[in-house]
């Protein structure tokens, strides 16, 4: 339960720059050099800027990846996936009402930091994550029918970035910088060989200890539509996109007739449940519902001392 903070102050300068994606674009460009690709995507990844990567695509790639987010959204069914944003939305009023019910919670206080101040920052953390992903583009269907996926990257996609970043930093080694970030900070790539649209870089990735030995590779790129990309992922993309599109179809199969039925229920049943948590007077209540939600979604058992599941008859070894 480890996470992230701040994002309030973030809303209105995200909201502007989705809504104006050409004005003020501080966005890395991408250089029509292999070595000069590999910079400017771990410079802008390392940045918060995840936009590097869209500009890092050609044309056609970027056309085959609107094109995947506009059939999710054509085809996924609208009254499971607005009712999916109604229990989140629930969530956060829960998350954002009752932290101290919350935090108090037997279960939560086990995997909590044991300050209650820096629970609460946690708390905070998660919290403006999911309202991030609650208040931008994802959470209509209209709105990804039409989704501009490099304004996306550019504005929410930042904001996500950086509150993941803050939510690794309450994770125990955090992950997210120590892995990631700090891996792609220290990318080098140099030119072994040039030949037309192909050429060979030489990447050396840093360890992450320093005795660690730093990854050296060999790579193969080419160019595509005046874009520098690994010759493998060239390859492999009309595969990738294939398998996504195979992805999608398949969620929208396992979410129509008698399994879209099942799924509303289950939505339903969990909205009241987060209705009724908001609406806790106390303490007590609060963690009889927390165990009703764990028994009935998450197959749990309560662990307090308000409610306790009575343990199922030992068999009978004669029968």
């Amino acid at each position: 339960m480890r996470s992230v903070r701040v994002l309030a102050i973030l809303l209105a300068p995200i909201l502007f720059l989705v809504a104006a994606p050409s004005c003020g674009d501080s966005s890395p460009g991408v250089p029509d050099s292999p070595d000069g690709v590999v910079k400017a995507v771990s410079e802008g990844l390392a940045a918060n800027q995840p936009e590097v990567l869209w500009k890092a695509l050609p044309a056609s790639y970027q056309q085959d990846v609107n094109e995947l987010v506009r059939l999710f959204a054509s085809t996924m069914d609208a009254e499971l996936y607005d009712r999916g944003v109604s229990v989140a939305g629930k969530a956060i009023r829960v998350l954002r009402g009752k932290k101290d019910f919350l935090l108090n919670h037997v279960m939560v206080r086990m995997i909590a930091a044991p300050d209650k101040d820096e629970a609460l920052r946690e708390l905070a953390a998660a919290t403006e994550l999911l309202e991030t992903v609650v208040a931008s583009e994802l959470s209509s269907l209209s709105t990804l029918r039409t989704l501009d996926v490099g304004a996306f990257l550019r504005g929410t996609g930042r904001t996500l970035m950086r509150q993941f970043e803050t939510v690794s930093a309450f994770l125990e080694g955090d992950a997210f910088s120590a892995a990631l970030k700090d891996k792609i900070r220290g990318v080098r790539a140099e030119v072994v060989s040039m030949q037309g649209d192909r050429s060979v870089l030489r990447i050396r990735t840093p360890g992450q200890e320093p005795a660690v030995v730093p990854l050296v590779m060999e790579v193969p790129f080419v160019r595509v539509e005046g874009r520098w990309l690994p010759d493998e992922f060239v390859r492999d993309w009309k595969t990738i996109v294939g398998d996504a599109r195979q992805q999608i179809e398949a969620l929208t199969a396992r979410t129509a007739g008698a399994e879209k039925a099942k799924y509303l229920a289950t939505l339903a049943e969990l909205e009241s449940v987060l209705d009724r948590l908001a609406a806790a007077a106390d303490q007590k209540e609060f963690n009889l519902l927390v165990s009703e939600l764990l028994g009935r979604f998450l197959g749990g058992e309560a662990t307090g001392p308000e409610q306790r599941r009575p343990a199922p008859p030992a068999p009978d070894p004669l029968r």
